[in-house]
């Protein structure tokens, strides 16, 4: 059960890039029109759009009007698109390849059962809405907890005073607890066990993917074989 939880977290990473880009990226995406800084002599010169504008103008002209739009190469969807991905069926918007390719997975891990695709495309898709208040809420105790100041006298440098503070491993335990509050519960973000093996696991295999992509794909199963997985 863990190990299936676990790999919700990368599920869920993955999911949003991997299906809605490559599932309606043919009949949405192309559509739309580009927005804020989309080359490098528009940002060169300055003229990118603020996040506050994007966040104002674009949403009240494209996302209420269920048009998608380009905001600094990144695409931007409509709600009307995440009705249309819990309609695909799940041998389409199925996440396995994308994690196995760009996580470098396979062959160093079986292969889990897939009823975690069709969890997190229908059932945390429709949640997403009722996600914010929580996530809200424990980003918001969670950033308390782990970048407060330290104990450590501040430095004051031109009249403000600076803490030092070492940003992984608090980043690290702040997403263990973010993603906790949604996979599992509000419960289980108060064990310090858990949170730490989840956000370990998460930044460990972020970093083993960077180290195998320098490995030839064709020497992978030969090696597989020697880590115990």
């Amino acid at each position: 059960m863990p190990s299936l939880l676990i790999y919700a977290v990368t599920a869920l990473i993955t999911y949003i890039a991997y299906v809605q880009l490559h599932a309606l990226f043919q009949s949405v995406v192309r559509k739309a029109p580009p927005v804020a800084a989309n080359s490098w002599w528009t940002f060169l010169r300055g003229k990118s759009v603020p996040g506050s504008v994007l966040l104002e103008r674009f949403y009240e002209k494209y996302s209420k009007n269920n048009e998608p739009f380009i905001a600094g190469g990144h695409y931007v969807l409509p709600p009307s698109v995440f009705a249309a991905i819990r309609k695909i069926p799940d041998r389409q918007a199925n996440s396995t390849p994308a994690n196995e390719d760009g996580l470098v997975l396979e062959p160093f891990l079986g292969h889990d059962n897939t009823d975690i695709i069709h969890v997190v495309r229908t059932d945390l898709t429709r949640s997403v809405d009722a996600m914010i208040a929580p996530l809200k809420q424990e980003i918001h105790l969670t950033l308390s907890q782990n970048f407060l100041p330290s104990t450590t006298p501040p430095q004051v440098v031109e009249d403000e005073e600076w803490y030092p503070l070492t940003v992984h491993p608090s980043t690290l335990s702040s997403i263990g607890r973010i993603t906790t509050r949604i996979l599992v519960g509000k419960k289980y973000t108060t064990l310090p066990a858990w949170t730490t093996t989840l956000a370990g696991f998460a930044n460990g295999i972020i970093i083993q993917s960077f180290i195998l992509k320098h490995i030839p794909r064709a020497i992978l199963p030969l090696i597989a074989p020697l880590f115990n997985t």
